[in-house]
């Protein structure tokens, strides 16, 4: 990993306190080198990806990051995350957006609203979690040849072909409303009472949806 930037000096980023978030899973961005600058507002976007320093807790808390292997990192001061800039609205976890991030400061404190490296602005929180966010110092975004790394670069390709299987499309309003389990016992009676085998599941949700 490279990266190149006037930014990060003050810093002393190196191998040993760089850390990725699993928003940066489908990104290049370890292996491949990036600049780190810090971009204009009115350039910035759902799903950009921006590089922050954790602030420390103060010994209140322990803080982590989910790296994108799914393991969780214990931050330290200076950590340096790449994440990115999102929106989410967890109603019984934690709901956010970084289109709330101060915009008369060049490096504007950010909110960790979601443990995979998403930033922004914490709006509400839900009286069931009593885990405090966790803040970061904006430090700049990733850059290649002068255009934004944004998570939608590295979406794959699509196809408007669709599977010759039967499909079912369970739709759910909010957390805990029942997707998975309903999702379970449909599959259990498809295999137990119909006899039918070959099933495959997949969750289409989270944080990731930049």
């Amino acid at each position: 990993m490279n990266i190149a930037s006037n930014t990060m000096n003050e810093f002393e980023c190196n191998s040993k306190n760089i850390y990725f978030g699993s928003l940066a899973r489908i990104a290049d961005l370890k292996e491949n080198p990036f600049q780190v600058k810090v971009a204009p507002r009115e350039i910035w976007e759902t799903g950009d990806y921006i590089v922050a320093q954790y602030i420390d807790a103060k010994g209140k808390r322990v803080d982590y990051l989910e790296h994108c292997d799914g393991t969780l990192h214990p931050l330290k001061p200076k950590d340096i995350v790449v994440g990115a800039l999102g929106e989410r609205c967890a109603t019984q976890e934690v709901v956010g957006s970084w289109k709330l991030i101060d915009k008369k400061i060049a490096n504007p404190t950010l909110d960790h609203i979601c443990g995979s490296g998403m930033f922004g602005i914490e709006s509400s929180r839900s009286k069931w979690h009593n885990v405090e966010t966790s803040q970061f110092r904006y430090v700049g975004h990733c850059f290649r040849n002068d255009k934004k790394v944004c998570v939608r670069d590295f979406a794959p390709a699509t196809t408007t072909a669709m599977p010759t299987c039967p499909i079912i499309l369970i739709v759910g309003t909010s957390m805990s409303c029942g997707k998975t389990i309903s999702g379970k016992m449909i599959i259990d009676i498809i295999k137990n009472d119909l006899g039918i085998h070959n099933v495959a599941g997949t969750k289409f949700t989270g944080g990731g949806k930049q």
